[in-house]
């Protein structure tokens, strides 16, 4: 994807896991990170980390707020976040 538009997100582990991926859309994008660190991160300076201290993404082409609003900016504060689309593809446990 060449697209200025492009959204990038790396993630990375406190085991040294990591990987990087494009996207299209912001939902594609909020998949993949609530997907792997969760929809409620600690926001750093250019980063998102997990709860747990375990994850981190790093992002380009979007703004941390929004890959991960606030709960009150929600349209439906109590619907869980989506599933991603093909949990296997991003499930390393096999």
């Amino acid at each position: 994807m060449t697209d200025t538009s492009t959204i990038r997100l790396r993630y990375s582990s406190a085991d040294g896991h990591a990987e990087e991926q494009a996207f299209s859309s912001v939902a594609e994008a909020q998949r993949f990170a609530h997907h792997w660190i969760g929809p409620h991160p600690e926001i750093g300076h250019g980063y998102a980390v997990s709860g747990d201290g375990i994850g981190k993404i790093e992002a380009k082409g979007i703004i941390l707020s929004v890959l991960f609003p606030p709960q009150a900016a929600r349209s439906r504060p109590h619907e869980p976040p989506a599933p991603c689309p093909d949990r296997r593809r991003y499930d390393h446990r096999r």
